[in-house]
């Protein structure tokens, strides 16, 4: 998580560690604080480069063949876009 300077909690996400790999299990942000899900997630790679993992893994995403009204087409645009 990251707190603000007055120590709130501006984002904060829960992630695995497994070797070189970081699972991406869940994110929020604090909407008191602005931001985007966007930014939140490329601090977290950042993090996780910084720390010498090698793998972000967001998990599941649809085929790219799938129809774009397929259940996880938001989610998966969401993590295509990263």
């Amino acid at each position: 998580m990251a707190k603000t300077p007055n120590g709130e909690i501006a984002f904060g996400g829960v992630m695995v560690f497994l070797d070189d790999r970081v699972v991406y299990l869940y994110g929020a942000l604090n909407p008191a604080y602005g931001g985007s899900s966007y930014w939140m997630m490329w601090q977290f790679m950042l993090w996780a480069k910084q720390k010498g993992f090698e793998i972000f893994d967001l998990l599941g995403v649809k085929s790219i063949n799938s129809s774009p009204a397929h259940s996880w087409a938001e989610i998966s645009r969401f993590k295509y876009s990263l």
